[in-house]
């Protein structure tokens, strides 16, 4: 989902750099929870950690509903016009 965004996200002028750091942030995120899951696994149990995992989905998809404009048929320039005026 971050890679599909970060073309309409980022401002032109830093499009390229930017989305380079994000991926990396988003890499670095995955690895953390991939080398997280065995110990939570084995300390609070499977039920618990889909628990906690559906939770943070759940609570991300509220933000994205109400904090992502919309921004289907607009353009780029438009895009960013609306980013700058919040």
């Amino acid at each position: 989902m971050p890679w599909i965004m970060l073309g309409e996200l980022l401002p032109e002028r830093c499009r390229g750099l930017a989305s380079g750091m994000l991926s990396a942030v988003v890499y670095i995120y995955i690895f953390v929870i991939v080398k997280c899951y065995p110990g939570m696994l084995a300390l609070f149990g499977q039920a618990v950690v889909f628990w906690v995992f559906g939770l943070v989905s759940a609570l991300g998809t509220v933000f994205v509903y109400f904090f992502l404009t919309e921004t289907r048929g607009k353009t780029l320039d438009e895009i960013e016009q609306s980013f700058k005026s919040k």
